[in-house]
């Protein structure tokens, strides 16, 4: 916004200076020419470039993946909300809410808060509490990037209620807490510009979002190299089985409080098939601790990620897909019921 009202200001002092050539100096010379042809075609230039910078800045609002782009900070300014006073993108409540009502945790990363849905009530969460009425009450707790040890601590440290179920999302990135500890450390993926050019980058919206789409057209492989990473971390025998452990320990815990849990492993929504090998595994490993697992890869399975994604630069669940998990697990929630397990 500060680069769109300086170059507004500089243009307009420019207008003044070709009127003052053309109506104050009027002798007709060849440097008078010259500098008033060079004065008109930067005033043209610049003139196209605020153009495209007012659009930019107000009607370019887009979620990416990369979610430090000028485009993407705008939007989560503009829908990030509601946030309550836990900081989760959800509805303020009170213990007052769970009285006598059963309560459901929706646990999870940026796909279960919602990334790229510009209404927090399309998630999966909302819509299960919109059919399951006021018998429940359905909690989304969940942040951007967190991984199977935050989803633990928000658990255990929720402060008006004990859940009667959780429902846990899974993710292929969850591992990278467990790898870390193991010392293998995320792959550094995308460099920002450099300092010659930075200030104009992280300050004009019409040039950020030419440079970082011309960064993915350039660099292709840092989608490869992060799959790389992904194998040494679910391939290690050493970091999967401390992995393992952090999804037990939360296992562990709804066993000793008695609540049903339901996993839902998510696969990167645009190769699905790629993901398997580490979906898989996980997949096969709640099954084996007798949880009740929804194995996204397998149900997804052929289709176009433009069917179930947000948009090409942000891979999140999008509003269809969100309609069909909560169908699903509205499924199994009255099994449960039936079966008076809840």
């Amino acid at each position: 916004m500060f680069l769109l009202l300086a170059l507004i200001f500089f243009i307009s002092l420019l207008f003044v200076v070709i009127l003052l050539f053309k109506f104050v100096w009027k002798e007709d010379t060849r440097l008078r020419n010259f500098s008033l042809n060079a004065l008109l075609i930067i005033f043209t230039v610049l003139f196209m470039f605020i153009i495209l910078e007012f659009y930019f800045c107000f009607f370019v609002i887009k979620s990416d993946g990369f979610g430090f782009t000028l485009s993407s900070k705008k939007w989560f300014s503009k829908y990030w909300e509601p946030i309550n006073s836990l900081g989760y993108r959800d509805i303020e409540h009170s213990e007052e809410d769970f009285i006598n009502k059963k309560t459901i945790f929706v646990i999870g990363d940026s796909f279960i808060a919602g990334h790229g849905l510009k209404d927090y009530e399309d998630r999966f969460s909302n819509l299960m509490q919109v059919e399951l009425d006021n018998e429940y009450v359905v909690l989304n707790i969940a942040k951007n990037g967190w991984n199977t040890p935050e989803e633990y601590g928000a658990i255990l440290s929720y402060p008006y209620a004990r859940p009667d179920l959780i429902i846990l999302s899974y993710f292929i990135n969850d591992i990278e807490t467990a790898a870390f500890k193991c010392g293998i450390k995320r792959p550094v993926l995308i460099y920002p510009p450099s300092r010659t050019i930075a200030p104009l980058i992280d300050n004009s919206y019409f040039l950020n979002y030419i440079y970082w789409r011309l960064y993915r057209f350039y660099n292709t492989n840092f989608g490869q190299i992060y799959w790389n990473y992904l194998k040494k971390c679910y391939f290690n025998n050493k970091v999967f089985e401390l992995h393992k452990k952090e999804l037990l320990r939360l296992i562990n815990y709804t066993r000793e409080q008695n609540i049903n849990v339901i996993s839902v492993v998510f696969p990167n929504l645009m190769a699905i098939e790629a993901s398997k090998p580490f979906t898989s595994p996980i997949v096969d490993f709640f099954k084996g601790n007798n949880i009740d697992c929804i194995d996204l890869a397998e149900m997804l399975s052929g289709r176009d990620p433009n069917d179930i994604i947000i948009n090409n630069l942000d891979g999140h669940p999008n509003e269809k897909l969100n309609r069909e998990i909560a169908d699903i697990l509205l499924t199994k929630i009255n099994v449960i019921e039936k079966n008076s397990d809840f």
